[in-house]
Formats: structure tokens, C-alpha cells, sequence
């Protein structure tokens, strides 16, 4: 199967066709810009000398022709030689259809939609319970009662000055007791 090639809106299956093609896109802009700000009579007289010396071959070029025979009717110049077309075969590239207001749906867009509108309410669900679990896991952190990262050594300096506290406390008690006893170390 060839390969299909657009250019300005033409497709092209052969290399040669669209390398004229390019060929004439690039003198169709030349000439565009030449045309900018003429009067119709000269306009006329590039027209009529684009025509005698057979510049174009391919649709780009004829559709060009085309529009600047239109464009000096509309100026008022009647008398133009007709765009003589050898046997040209044009494939024009489509555009995407447009859905009227009116028109029947596609049921496969249709489909495609609906699916894409349960995914995107899927991944709002998990992102909100992701979210949850992330404040609730903030949430047990700042009120545990065991080290964390964020406060360990506060936590650990703590419970040995509550450790060395009793043990100070009973110590002093036995030794009280020992004296009551009269045990003498």
C-alpha cells in the first residue's frame, strides 16, 4: 500500500507528486506575496502569464489558480482565460466531521465517553481516600504517645528523667526503711 502524503491540504501517494507539490506550495506562497497590494490589472496580467507558461500541475497549484480566478471576478475583471486541467486526480484530505446540533451521535464516542467519565471518577475516589489516609496517618503521629521521627529524643529524655525519678524515690525509701531497721550497709 502507498504511502499517502498530504501538502497544503492535497494528499500525494507518490514521492514525485509530493515533491511537485511542495515545489508548487512554495511559488503559490512567492506569488501570494508578489499579488499583495496589486491592482486587478496587474493581478490579470500574472494570471494570464501563470497560465501561458503551464507553472502548475498539481492541485495545489490549480486550487491557487483557482482562487485568484475567482478572487479578480469578484473585482470585476470578467475576461480570464480559462485553468486548463490535464486529467489531474486529486484526493482531498478530510477533516474531522463536525457533529451538528441535530445529528445522530456516534455510539462508539458515546461509549467511550461514558468509559472515560467512570475512570475519572474512579481516580477522584482513590485520590480522596488517598488524601484521607495521608491526614489520618498525620493525624495518629501527632497524637501518639510513642517516639516518631519528630520527637523521639524529647520522648526518650523524658521517660529516663521519669525512670531515674523513681528510682531516686526508692531508693531513698529503702534507705529510710534500712534506718528504721537498723541495717547498715
Amino acid at each position: 500500500m502507498a504511502e499517502i502524503r498530504p501538502v497544503s491540504g492535497f494528499l500525494f501517494t507518490s514521492t514525485d507528486e509530493t515533491n511537485a507539490a511542495k515545489k508548487e506550495a512554495k511559488a503559490v506562497q512567492y506569488l501570494e506575496e508578489r499579488l499583495k497590494g496589486r491592482k486587478p490589472e496587474e493581478a490579470k496580467s500574472m494570471y494570464e502569464q501563470i497560465l501561458s507558461q503551464g507553472l502548475f500541475h498539481t492541485a495545489v497549484g490549480y486550487a491557487f489558480l483557482k482562487e485568484l480566478q475567482d478572487s479578480l471576478r469578484a473585482s470585476g475583471l470578467t475576461e480570464l482565460s480559462p485553468i486548463n486541467v490535464d486529467n489531474i486526480v486529486v484526493k482531498q484530505a478530510e477533516e474531522a466531521p463536525k457533529a451538528d446540533a441535530g445529528s445522530v451521535p456516534n455510539p462508539r464516542l458515546e461509549k467511550k465517553l461514558k468509559d472515560l467519565q467512570v475512570q475519572l471518577r474512579t481516580m477522584r475516589l482513590v485520590a480522596i481516600v488517598c488524601i484521607v489516609m495521608v491526614v489520618a496517618m498525620f493525624a495518629i503521629t501527632l497524637t501518639s504517645k510513642s517516639p516518631t521521627i519528630l520527637n523521639y529524643e524529647t520522648s526518650i529524655l523524658d521517660k529516663y528523667a521519669t525512670w531515674e525519678q523513681e528510682l531516686t524515690e526508692r531508693e531513698a525509701a529503702v534507705a529510710a526503711r534500712e534506718a528504721d531497721l537498723g541495717i547498715v550497709r
